[in-house]
């Protein structure tokens, strides 16, 4: 795996990386330092919008306030200012889905195709957009294919461009246009049944026995957002939560709580609990405060 040197970095979505290697280039101050400051940026402007976000789906001001000091405190919120991913794909996530719940397709293909350039994971917003597309507009309207249904069509499109880019990009270089998810293999990520690992967690103990407990709990929240009928969020949560442990339980946290649906279930579930919401924010800083000193003492757990 890593220590053979067969671990290729075409496991990841190049957005994020060349970006980074460009702005260090440009400013000067080298690649990991770039990383941190893209990062720390991204997460600046997801507070805003997950703002945006709740306010567009009919929360109250109070509500929507809450919910950015959540994200703001969120238990895993070192993973929005380290050299991670996850701030500009939560990022991109609160832009599609913003735009989505006005209707502002081209933007939603934008979006989706820089979320897709970050993460893999990112072009299967396409299902989500699709189910926000038919609440808007119903199954009639779109199926008489007017100006409305070709606007949703073209952000379909649009969004996979930057994952079918660099799988060409592959297929040329390496001969394989899935070597990104063939090469996890070398990063020791074997596939299985997702519920064997998450079962294996229980067994084993230690620190899987904690991984199955958080992925026990998002599938917890998965049903929440069922509940509350929010089907497009929902599904997308399923996504992500799911895919990752077709491979292993490993950095489930980061995943899960990296994800606009997690932050929505939280800010949520408190809307009408004005005195939990205190309680909530309390705990939620301190899980940070505990899961930062973790990472920065490499505990793998928080990896």
């Amino acid at each position: 795996g890593l220590k053979t040197g067969h671990a290729a970095n075409w496991a990841f979505l190049p957005g994020f990386p060349m970006t980074g290697y460009w702005v260090g280039h440009l400013l000067g101050i080298g690649t990991l330092n770039a990383f941190y400051l893209l990062s720390n940026l991204a997460f600046f402007f997801t507070l805003p919008l997950f703002f945006l976000c709740l306010r567009q789906l009919g929360q109250d001001l109070e509500t929507s306030r809450f919910g950015v000091w959540l994200l703001a405190f969120s238990p895993f919120s070192i993973y929005f200012i380290a050299p991670y991913t996850e701030s500009s794909f939560l990022l991109f996530t609160l832009a599609v889905f913003l735009f989505a719940y006005r209707h502002r397709w081209f933007w939603v293909g934008i979006a989706g195709a820089l979320m897709a350039a970050t993460r893999n994971l990112g072009v299967m917003v396409v299902f989500p957009v699709a189910i926000l597309a038919l609440q808007a507009y119903g199954w009639r309207e779109l199926l008489r294919f007017g100006d409305r249904t070709w606007r949703v069509l073209l952000a379909l499109w649009v969004i996979p461009f930057a994952l079918f880019s660099f799988m060409l990009y592959l297929h040329l270089h390496v001969g394989d246009g899935f070597a990104f998810k063939n090469i996890q293999l070398a990063w020791g990520r074997i596939f299985d049944n997702p519920f064997h690992y998450w079962l294996e967690g229980f067994e084993t103990g230690g620190r899987k026995y904690y991984l199955s407990v958080v992925i026990l709990l998002g599938w917890a929240m998965n049903g929440y957002l069922l509940y509350q009928r929010r089907y497009a969020e929902a599904l997308f949560m399923l996504i992500c939560t799911m895919v990752p442990i077709v491979t292993s339980t490993n950095a489930f946290p980061r995943y899960l709580f990296g994800l606009y649906p997690t932050m929505l279930v939280m800010a949520l579930f408190v809307r009408n609990k004005p005195m939990l919401r205190p309680l909530v924010l309390a705990l939620s800083a301190l899980l940070a405060g505990y899961f930062t000193i973790a990472w920065v003492n490499a505990k793998f757990f928080v990896v």
